[in-house]
């Protein structure tokens, strides 16, 4: 008598296994598309808004020079942009650059 295996319609592709569960090989054969630097297996070519993007972000580079700035602000205001801030593990700071740089970007 010959027995038929159940075939799930749902699992068309095969589950992997965990990679706490692998083996030391099977973990590096799972892992080997990331020993390459800069692998792009799984990248795609930007489109031209993104590479503008991606340019002016790189021109811009990291934070040099930092400015201090005075804003008179209501108290209520500040104190719900501190508690914002807080609640998200953010300067103040951080918080107003931010805001600037969203702001910004509708302009730009």
């Amino acid at each position: 008598m010959a027995t038929k295996q159940k075939v799930s319609a749902t699992s068309a592709t095969p589950r992997r296994k965990p990679y706490v569960l692998m083996t030391a090989d099977e973990l590096a054969a799972a892992t080997r598309e990331f020993d390459r630097p800069n692998s792009s297996a799984r990248g795609r070519p930007l489109d031209r808004t993104q590479r503008q993007r991606w340019e002016r972000a790189r021109r811009a580079g990291g934070r040099v020079g930092r400015r201090v700035l005075i804003v008179p602000l209501d108290d209520e205001l500040f104190r719900r942009a501190g508690d914002y801030a807080k609640a998200r593990k953010l300067s103040l700071a951080d918080l107003v650059a931010r805001s600037l740089k969203s702001t910004l970007s509708f302009v730009e």
